[in-house]
């Protein structure tokens, strides 16, 4: 039988934060829950990346929880999809986040 996570999804108009992410682990589930954060987020004006990119960054900080690194199970736990993002970390998603 398989166990419905559920997760904690906190707005504001510069991010939304995905409480424990990485309980989500296939990608299609993270498609399907991404799409439902998406749509009831009261702050969509806000937003100023695609629902690809969101993707991509969700999936980076998967791919780096699972590193045996203190700092990436800490930092990577949740997942914040914030406005105004570096264009830096923005590369490193769209990279990372085809994996």
């Amino acid at each position: 039988m398989k166990q419905e996570i559920e997760l904690k999804i906190i707005y504001s108009k510069k991010n939304i934060k995905i409480k424990d992410s990485y309980l989500v682990k296939k990608k299609i589930e993270m498609k399907a829950v991404l799409e439902e954060i998406l749509k009831k987020d009261p702050y969509q004006d806000y937003r100023d990346r695609t629902f690809r990119q969101y993707l991509k960054e969700w999936r980076c900080h998967n791919i780096l929880y699972h590193i045996p690194l203190k700092y990436f199970k800490g930092h990577c736990k949740d997942c914040d999809l914030s406005v105004n993002e570096s264009k830096f970390r923005c590369f490193v998603y769209s990279i990372l986040g085809c994996l």
